[in-house]
């Protein structure tokens, strides 16, 4: 009996793996090369963030991540929110989704990992605005570019409009528009099944009846 639920559970810690393997949606720092280009964002300012839209394919994820190369200056506040749009511009009143700082950011060019809060999933055909902002801190937060490289991902999903904050106001009214994607990428992972979700009850099950064999 002991050895069943060993291997029972074994199974099912490898099925609920695959579940929350991450993958990139989109993105392009896969092709990162250097950080000769970049644009920085200070609040109050007139170059307070930037916005870069995507299109989701035919499949829904949901989020894992957002991961910008970013130096932050002394003082420096960057803000990462996800927000609907459409192809040419943001829309909504407020953001989908903050995502959490991953604390102390070094002033040095790093790939800095944005991680969602909550699940949140990215539905397919919809649009959406990664947007990076400066909103307090009045310190330069520089987000790097090269604007040769392409973007690439999971089938269907692509780039749309590039928005640049102009002003303290919310990203749904940025209308000026930028001709480059910064570095970035968009970590995903699948949304289980009804029947994988079954797993994890399965998997509390089993864990409960070897606890009980080993008390």
């Amino acid at each position: 009996m002991k050895k069943q639920l060993l291997l029972s559970l074994a199974w099912l810690v490898c099925q609920t793996a695959s579940i929350h393997a991450s993958t990139i949606l989109i993105g392009n720092l896969s092709g990162y090369t250097n950080d000769t280009n970049l644009v920085a964002y200070k609040a109050g300012t007139t170059s307070v963030g930037k916005a870069i839209g995507f299109t989701m394919g035919a499949t829904d994820y949901n989020l894992d991540s957002v991961t910008l190369r970013l130096l932050i200056g002394t003082g420096g506040v960057p803000l990462v929110e996800l927000w609907a749009g459409n192809a040419t511009s943001i829309t909504g009143t407020s953001a989908l989704l903050t995502l959490t700082n991953p604390g102390t950011l070094p002033a040095v060019y790093t790939n800095d990992v944005f991680t969602a809060p909550t699940t949140f999933t990215l539905t397919a055909g919809s649009t959406y605005y990664v947007v990076l902002r400066e909103t307090s801190g009045a310190g330069n937060v520089v987000w790097s570019y090269d604007s040769a490289v392409p973007t690439s991902g999971e089938p269907g999903v692509s780039t749309v409009k590039r928005l640049i904050g102009v002003d303290a106001g919310s990203p749904n009214t940025w209308t000026a528009s930028s001709s480059v994607n910064n570095w970035f990428e968009i970590g995903v992972s699948a949304v289980p099944e009804p029947s994988a979700l079954g797993l994890f009850g399965m998997g509390g099950l089993l864990l409960s009846l070897y606890r009980r064999r080993l008390a």
